[in-house]
């Protein structure tokens, strides 16, 4: 039964056609995660692991709140956080006149608050971002690309076999705004333009599956797959919390759906001092299709996590098959404070690789 079910999912996931996005965000992307090159699928664990495979929900845990979890993201010079770049994600003159002086390079801010409340088999949570990034282009236009998202989900993970073998589904409910647009310098020097009027608004409901499996031998090797956005979460154009009476019509773009394969292990150092290794390959689908841009190894993870008694954490990994990534956590108590460094490719699909590097400072509390 249940190998007809992965059977059923897998030729769903391979029918559908892939449509191309100019750009596009999913749920969301946890800072631990990024850290180690966003080779999460196969480890699942903690508070990150629902956004990247729910199956993870039916490892051992106990009952986790989080009620505070905020993540800082910049790009291009870690002083960014201290030029006042948050309030431009409310501001959209102001963001365009920062984006303008920064010299044509790329720029990038957002900002995340992700309470959660994980227990063995189930977890629920709220995320709720904003994020924008933009350049100045040769032509002298500014290219860019914002969103504004508040959601929730809930998900849920099932053991079978002696806990070799983890299933896991859940649902997820986004309002999101959206802008992607190119200005002349007419339309952003000087401007008084205002988000409200340019977001696309929609409500959407997606799904996510995955599936995880541990062999009982040494170093406890896993394989595991997720399906995120299955079929794809699509918009209906809605106004509820961002747009106004002269927002752009029309819904934000489609998160197209993912499958993502991945293989980790874990390796004991000594008394509660332990290493996890991870890889995966993602968007499985379009990985090997035909691109004048990217290969096969621009959808490559990979990733490492050095844990010292729960409170020392050393992370570093590969994005995207070429972009290094790194950072620490510390944790004591019910506090934590993490820093995550990562390099992507921001250019718009079917244009030429924008290599951009994104730092981010995470605060968390817990019990």
């Amino acid at each position: 039964m249940i190998a007809l079910l992965l059977l059923s999912l897998i030729t769903l996931a391979f029918s559908g056609t892939s449509h191309a996005q100019e750009k596009e965000r999913g749920f969301f992307q946890s800072s631990r995660a990024l850290s180690m090159g966003d080779a999460y699928t196969a480890y699942a664990e903690g508070f990150e692991g629902p956004f990247y495979n729910p199956a993870g929900l039916a490892l051992k845990q106990e009952l986790e709140i989080k009620p505070f979890d905020v993540e800082v993201l910049g790009s291009q010079d870690f002083a960014l956080f201290g030029k006042g770049a948050l309030t431009n994600l409310t501001n959209l003159s102001n963001l365009m006149q920062e984006i303008s002086q920064n010299g044509g390079k790329n720029y990038s801010v957002g900002l995340s608050i992700v309470p959660q409340m994980l227990v063995k088999n189930f977890s629920i949570g709220v995320v709720a971002r904003g994020f924008a990034e933009g350049k100045v282009l040769d032509n002298g236009n500014l290219d860019l690309y914002s969103f504004a998202d508040l959601g929730a989900y809930a998900q849920t993970g099932l053991s079978f076999g002696g806990g070799i073998f983890k299933i896991g589904g859940g649902i997820k409910i986004i309002d999101r705004a959206e802008l992607i647009n190119e200005y002349t310098p007419a339309e952003y020097v000087d401007s008084n333009l205002e988000f409200g009027n340019e977001w696309r608004e929609g409500l959407g409901i997606g799904y996510d599956v995955g599936a995880l499996l541990t062999f009982p031998v040494r170093f406890l090797p896993r394989f595991a797959v997720s399906f995120q956005d299955l079929g794809g979460t699509k918009f209906e154009d809605q106004q509820l919390l961002f747009k106004n009476n002269k927002s752009a019509d029309g819904p934000p773009g489609t998160i197209r759906q993912r499958v993502n394969v991945g293989f980790g292990f874990k390796v004991k150092h000594g008394r509660n001092v332990r290493s996890h290794f991870m890889t995966e390959l993602k968007d499985v689908s379009n990985a090997f299709k035909s691109d004048p841009y990217l290969s096969a190894a621009d959808y490559i993870h990979a990733g490492w996590e050095l844990n010292v008694r729960d409170i020392l954490y050393l992370r570093a990994g590969a994005n995207q098959g070429r972009y290094w990534t790194g950072g620490f956590g510390l944790h004591v108590g019910g506090m934590g404070l993490e820093l995550a460094s990562f390099g992507e490719n921001v250019a718009f699909k079917g244009n030429p690789r924008v290599d951009d590097r994104k730092f981010v400072l995470r605060y968390f509390l817990k019990f």
